[in-house]
């Protein structure tokens, strides 16, 4: 079922410009086709990096097995080269806690990876409740979301389905053998949002 969708013209694509574009005046653009060989590279790239950061839970890092004691800084030239690294990451599709996004109980599918990163447009599915990766919401926690795309959404948590709220599992962190034991987005505000625009709280 096609669900209806607008795109907006934003900056706000969790960590789209700072970790898959690095920021780059040239990668400014509105077409992922584009931008496709890099994000390859990159999502590979990345994977090295986090991927020792998961292995405590024993996850498994779709973007790199065997997973390394130690994170790995590990550039690709050719996109090639990166896809063994990147592809599962970059085509497995999205899981979502529950079903609060979807409040009409329509047919839709969360997206698969590659379909999310469209630079500086953010694509709203209006048949839902805008939450990411339908939208972007001021209460979703971006950075744990983010991070999720590299767990292995099938069967990477203990042999469980992860989804995106997985890493802001402060049960998860407590158990862990590492410090410090935070998930990588604070799990509430220290202030509650406004009910009305402009629904951020006052300043203190």
């Amino acid at each position: 079922m096609m669900s209806v969708t607008t795109e907006v013209d934003v900056d706000g694509v969790p960590f789209l410009d700072a970790a898959l574009n690095e920021r780059e005046d040239d990668r400014q653009l509105a077409n992922n086709i584009k931008l496709s060989e890099h994000y390859v590279r990159r999502f590979a790239h990345l994977g090295w990096g986090f991927g020792p950061s998961s292995a405590p839970w024993v996850w498994v890092p779709v973007s790199i097995i065997p997973v390394p004691s130690i994170s790995v800084h590990k550039t690709y030239t050719l996109a090639i080269q990166a896809f063994p690294r990147s592809k599962k990451c970059f085509f497995q599709r999205v899981n979502m806690p529950d079903d609060s996004w979807n409040p009409k109980k329509l047919n839709i599918k969360p997206p698969r990876t590659f379909e999310i990163f469209i630079p500086n447009v953010a694509s709203i599915d209006m048949d839902t409740t805008g939450s990411w990766p339908f939208g972007r919401r001021l209460e979703d926690q971006v950075a744990t979301r983010f991070l999720s795309l590299f767990l292995d959404m099938e069967k990477g948590c203990g042999g469980k389905p992860c989804n995106v709220e997985t890493l802001g599992n402060q049960a998860l962190w407590d158990s862990a053998p590492i410090v410090p034991k935070t998930p990588p987005n604070p799990l509430k505000n220290d202030k509650p949002f406004l009910n009305e625009f402009p629904y951020l709280a006052e300043p203190w």
